[in-house]
């Protein structure tokens, strides 16, 4: 229980990825700026009756905390290679990343744009062939070629036993 994990001397951050482990994500002020605060914000994709992934958002400093805003996003779980939070479109907010598999080597990248409020409607950014296995691929965002804009990446088996491969989506200016 979270008592005892407290009891047997466990910070609120440990029980938390005992509990949620492996798809909590604990970050530092301001990673996840989702509303535009440059505070960051805490969201979570939580799955519904409907085996679907939905969006919530929460304001921070709301005083009674808000329960979350469901932010329109549905994600179905079949076929879902992973998601992430990341600023792609370089206007200080996070957006909501996510790749679907359509096929063994073949899926569709989607992005819904934060406002700074809310996420807008869900786009297309990539649809086709991916040229990698994407069974046990993961979705990774981050700044792979290093010129200060987010990209999206699939980390995917390669060629021969122990390689990798790391396909990069970068938006076009």
């Amino acid at each position: 229980s979270t008592r005892q994990c407290g009891e047997d001397g466990l910070k609120f951050r440990e029980i938390l990825r005992l509990y949620l482990s492996p798809r909590l994500e604990i970050v530092s002020v301001g990673k996840h700026d989702i509303i535009g605060t440059k505070q960051g914000d805490a969201a979570a994709l939580v799955k519904n009756d409907s085996s679907q992934f939905v969006a919530h958002v929460w304001t921070p400093g709301a005083t009674p905390p808000e329960p979350g805003s469901y932010a329109g996003i549905k994600l179905s779980a079949p076929n879902l290679v992973g998601y992430g939070s990341s600023d792609v479109n370089g206007d200080g907010n996070d957006d909501l990343v996510w790749l679907k598999r359509t096929g063994p080597k073949t899926g569709r990248l989607r992005v819904a744009l934060s406002d700074g409020v809310d996420y807008g409607a869900d786009q297309t950014w990539f649809d086709g062939n991916m040229t990698v296995p994407l069974a046990g691929a993961r979705l990774l965002t981050g700044d792979f070629n290093a010129d200060g804009r987010r990209d999206a990446a699939i980390l995917a088996k390669g060629d021969g036993a122990g390689k990798a491969k790391l396909i990069l989506f970068k938006k076009k200016s």
